[in-house]
This record gives C-alpha cells, structure tokens and sequence, in this order.
C-alpha cells in the first residue's frame, strides 16, 4: 500500500477543499477574523433583523442570513473598500432580493384579500 502524497490534491473536490482551507485559514481570516466571530456577528445582525422569528426559515429569512453575513464581515473592518467590492456587491445583492421577495409575497397577499 502506498501513501498518499497530501502536498498536491489529486482531486477536483481536494483542489476546492484545499482553496477553501487557504481562504478561510488565510486570506479570509485575515480580512474579516476568525469564522467564529464572524458568524456570531452574522447571527447578531440576524437576531435584530428578525427578533420575534418563530418556525421555519422562508426565502426571505434566508436572504436575510446571506445579508447579515455580508454586513457582518464589515464589522471592525478597515482598509481600501476596492479590493473587497464583492462583499458590497453581494450585500446589495442580497438587500435586492429581499426587496424582490416581500413584494411578490405582498403582492400573491393581495390577489388572496382583493386588496388592490
């Protein structure tokens, strides 16, 4: 039996596993800390957004989660905004679909109670 060689991934799935430890070991961690804060920012954002949140998560709510996690990665973060256009790009993404969402939802409210 031979070893594996785990210095070069021989795999599509080690290649991506392998760019994600790099980003999030890295540059990522670097960028915004550690996941774990991170994440509890995210879910601090997320707990204000929608305090009184009770049963299953709706597209909405998940846009939000994507949101606060956007939002959360500016937490204490400082540095030229260019090189990380993305996380804006993607938060108003984000805000764009959420927009989207509640108006079809108020809108299918509507047809149902002939408001309108």
């Amino acid at each position: 039996m031979t070893e594996h060689d785990f210095s070069k991934p021989r795999t599509l799935r080690g290649e991506i596993l392998d760019r994600a430890r790099r980003l999030t070991e890295g540059e990522r961690c670097a960028l915004y800390g550690e996941p774990k804060e991170n994440f509890r920012y995210a879910a601090e954002i997320f707990n204000a957004l929608a305090p009184q949140r009770r049963g299953p998560l709706t597209p909405i709510d998940a846009a939000l989660v994507m949101l606060a996690n956007k939002l959360a990665r500016l937490v204490g973060w400082s540095g030229d905004p260019r090189a990380h256009e993305d996380t804006f790009v993607d938060a108003a993404a984000y805000l764009a679909i959420v927009y989207e969402l509640l108006v079809a939802e108020w809108d299918a409210l509507d047809a149902i109670d002939g408001r309108n």
